[in-house]
């Protein structure tokens, strides 16, 4: 362990900041990544848009400082792994080999927007504190806006519900954005453990995380809503054996949880609707539109082995294999095999695995609280299940959730909170 108060702040800025200091260059990068939340909520294709810049600002101050470290991280070095094998094997045999390409090249923005955010941005806990008040707001906005549309039907910017799923900002989906950004937001508090008494603290994170949870209920989105409970289920049984100051309130929140659920169940019609549903489609897998979908990606797999049909290719051949066919198998992992062959999805399980152990090692290295952790976990649960009707992989919009997602997860256990002082830069250990 690094003994903070042996080393002078300055050295340590001379060792692990040089060239990727406060910059104006970084104050208007970190302008974007604050805009890019609301962004994603409002305007999808600026956030897009955001999420180039930043990573273009990080390359520039990568050439202005010669700083080139964050190559050997091996999470990077995977996902530039991964990002060669789609262009280099996987693309020039797709069936469309121009539509492959065209998602295939771009998909470097995203690893960029990730090196950027957690080797340049959000380096120190000053940084992190900001995003953490910062995300704070627009999570409450968020939770206001759905509980009215939920409640009246129609949300406080005028979206009215769609079909028996609340649509909030966004228009859909609003459930996956609270979960793979509040998970994360809630390890932050967590982490940076300055809101007073544990009473105090207790209360705010267990008052946030029921608004939270209470609002992806109320969307009707089922996956994200069974990826919720699991993670918490994975959260309050890590604190409950960990800390036992804790358990009390675990329990207490356990039974509170269960009470909320079985409360809109019954008095929420949408809700008991959707779980009908859950019911059925999980009852008739095989039948059902999921289980078409997935049946039609594994099939074009065992015909296209190698290296798949190409990226966005799904959509171009899936008529041939079922009636009920959609853009992509709304499962992250049939979306490699039938769209990159074995080839693509090797490598990334690959990725997944170097991520998952780089972030438990990091984890332990910085002696991050469990309950922190655990939320860190969560989120990467609820974006990495591998068992789980999901979005997309490359579309825009769940991709850049996904990568801020991690990228906030992996951010925060990189720094270590017992032996830090404001603003101090840390090692990539």
């Amino acid at each position: 362990m690094v003994d903070s108060k042996s080393i002078p702040i300055r050295s340590i800025a001379a060792k692990v900041g040089e060239g990727f200091g406060d910059e104006p260059l970084k104050r208007v990068a970190m302008g974007l990544l604050l805009a890019f939340p609301l962004a994603l909520l409002a305007a999808r294709g600026v956030a897009d848009v955001i999420v180039v810049l930043i990573g273009l600002a990080f390359l520039v101050e990568s050439i202005r400082g010669r700083r080139w470290e964050w190559l050997r991280d091996p999470v990077i070095l995977a996902a530039i792994a991964l990002w060669a094998v789609l262009n280099v094997v996987v693309s020039p045999m797709a069936i469309d080999s121009a539509v492959s390409f065209g998602r295939s090249l771009a998909w470097i923005r995203f690893l960029l927007f990730y090196a950027a955010i957690t080797v340049w941005l959000l380096a120190d806990d000053r940084s992190v504190r900001l995003v953490m008040w910062w995300m704070t707001c627009v999570i409450i906005l968020v939770i206001v806006d759905c509980l009215v549309q939920a409640f009246s039907g129609v949300s406080v910017t005028g979206e009215s519900i769609k079909g028996i799923r609340l649509t909030g900002l966004l228009g859909t989906n609003i459930g996956s954005f609270l979960a793979k950004t509040g998970f994360p937001l809630i390890g932050l508090i967590l982490c940076i453990n300055r809101f007073g008494s544990f009473p105090r603290r207790a209360s705010i994170v267990s008052i946030l995380g029921l608004l939270i949870f209470l609002s992806i209920l109320l969307t009707g989105e089922r996956t994200i809503t069974l990826l919720t409970i699991f993670s918490l289920v994975l959260v309050f049984s890590l604190v409950f054996v960990t800390m036992p100051r804790w358990r009390v309130l675990i329990a207490s929140l356990s039974v509170l949880l269960a009470g909320v659920i079985v409360a809109a169940i019954m008095l929420e019609e949408r809700i008991h609707q959707r779980l009908l549903d859950l019911i059925d489609d999980l009852s008739r897998f095989q039948e059902s539109p999921y289980g078409h979908l997935f049946g039609a990606a594994w099939r074009i797999f065992m015909d296209y082995p190698l290296t798949g049909v190409g990226l966005k290719n799904y959509r171009e051949v899936c008529a041939h294999y079922t009636e009920h066919c959609h853009p992509h198998p709304h499962n992250i992992y049939l979306e490699f095999l039938s769209e990159s062959g074995i080839v693509g999805f090797l490598f990334f399980v690959a990725f997944v695995v170097i991520f998952v152990v780089k972030f438990a090692r990091r984890t332990m290295r910085n002696a991050i609280n469990p309950g922190a952790a655990g939320f860190f976990a969560g989120a990467l649960l609820i974006s990495l299940f591998p068992f789980a009707a999901t979005q997309s992989y490359f579309s825009n919009w769940p991709a850049m959730l996904l990568w801020y997602s991690l990228s906030l997860s992996m951010a925060a256990v990189r720094i270590p909170w017992g032996e830090r002082r404001i603003g101090e830069r840390f090692p990539d250990r």
